[in-house]
């Protein structure tokens, strides 16, 4: 098992809220499919500032990967192969 961070859109909340987009840790199964991701967007925390600048560069290299998407219900729209 793997993870990284990943950008997921999260689309039509059920509270009426528009569409909005977040980093979250995804984890991924041996063969690099979608297995999980944390309920809650992740934020930068660190006990040092290297700490954080690592944390914030991993965070930025998601921003080039393709984004996943959650529908309505908070369930991945695709779930291939995606690491």
């Amino acid at each position: 098992m793997s993870w990284n961070y990943r950008v997921m859109k999260h689309v039509g909340a059920p509270d009426g809220m528009n569409d909005w987009f977040a980093i979250h840790e995804v984890y991924y199964d041996n063969n690099g499919n979608v297995i999980s991701w944390t309920v809650d967007e992740i934020a930068p925390i660190s006990d040092h500032k290297g700490g954080l600048l690592e944390i914030i560069d991993l965070m930025r290299g998601c921003l080039n990967k393709p984004t996943l998407e959650l529908n309505e219900a908070g369930e991945l729209v695709k779930r291939e192969s995606v690491r």
